[in-house]
C-alpha cells in the first residue's frame, strides 16, 4: 500500500505517556492535547478523553468540495451530546459530529442552521470499536459504519472556509466526552468509495516519507 496524496490530514494518536501534542503525520494540524490520556487503541495506542478535553489547535481551514472522515472509536463509559470533531469560530457557526448516548450516532454539517443530516442509530456497545466514515460530496452526504452504508442525504450548506479552532473532542464544558477513546483519524480530500474505505480500514496507513522523517529525527 502506497502514500496516498489525497489523504490530507492523519492523527495516527499513538502518542504516549507525558506527550502533549497528537502529530498530524501528513499535514500541519498537529494538535495540542488538554487533559485525557493515552491508552492502548486498535492499532498501538489511542487518545481517551475524560470530560471536557481533547486535541485542538486554531487552523485555517478551507473544505475541499469533496472530502472523507474516518476514525476508530470506542466507548468505555457513559455519554451524553458528544462532539466527535468541532470546527469553530463561533458558537452559532460550526461543523460537527455527535454521539447520542443509546441512540448510535449522527454527522450534520452546520453553518448557522441546520443542514440536512444523515444518520445511524444503532446500539452502542461498551468496549468495541467501531470505524466510522463521512463521505461529503457538493450535492450528498454519506455515512458509513464498519464499512457499511448506512444513510445517505442531500447536501444544501455552503463551503465551510476561515480560521477557526479546530478540536477533536470537547469544545465547552456543554459538551463532556468522557469514556470515548479514539484512533487512525484521517480526512482525504476526496469521496472514498466504500471499497476504498473497506481496503485501508483495517490497518494503519504508510507516511509519507520526508514526514515520517522527520518526526523520527525530532524524537531523538
Amino acid at each position: 500500500m502506497a502514500w496516498n496524496p489525497h489523504l490530507i490530514h492523519y492523527w495516527k494518536l499513538n502518542e504516549s505517556g507525558t506527550d502533549s501534542v497528537a502529530r498530524d503525520y501528513t499535514g500541519s494540524w498537529d494538535l495540542t492535547r488538554t487533559g485525557g490520556s493515552w491508552v492502548t487503541g486498535k492499532f498501538g495506542n489511542a487518545y481517551s478523553f475524560s470530560g471536557t478535553n481533547g486535541v485542538k489547535q486554531s487552523v485555517d481551514f478551507t473544505q475541499p468540495d469533496s472530502m472523507t472522515i474516518e476514525f476508530w472509536v470506542k466507548s468505555t463509559g457513559s455519554e451524553n451530546e458528544i462532539p466527535l470533531f468541532w470546527l469553530s469560530s463561533n458558537p452559532q457557526d460550526y461543523m460537527d459530529l455527535l454521539i447520542y448516548e443509546g441512540s448510535g450516532w449522527f454527522f450534520s454539517w452546520i453553518r448557522g442552521s441546520p443542514d440536512n443530516v444523515v444518520g445511524d442509530s444503532f446500539d452502542w456497545a461498551t468496549s468495541t470499536w467501531y470505524h466510522l466514515a463521512i463521505v461529503i460530496t457538493p450535492t450528498q452526504y454519506k455515512i458509513y459504519r464498519d464499512g457499511i452504508l448506512k444513510d445517505t442525504n442531500t447536501r444544501t450548506m455552503s463551503s465551510y472556509d476561515e480560521t477557526v479552532t479546530f478540536v477533536i473532542g470537547s469544545p465547552a464544558v456543554a459538551f463532556q466526552p468522557d469514556g470515548l477513546v479514539f484512533d487512525e483519524v484521517r480526512v482525504w480530500d476526496v469521496e472514498r468509495t466504500q471499497a476504498e474505505i473497506i481496503e485501508t480500514m483495517n490497518s494503519e496507513l504508510p507516511l509519507k516519507s520526508a514526514r515520517s522523517n522527520l518526526l523520527k529525527f525530532g524524537r531523538c
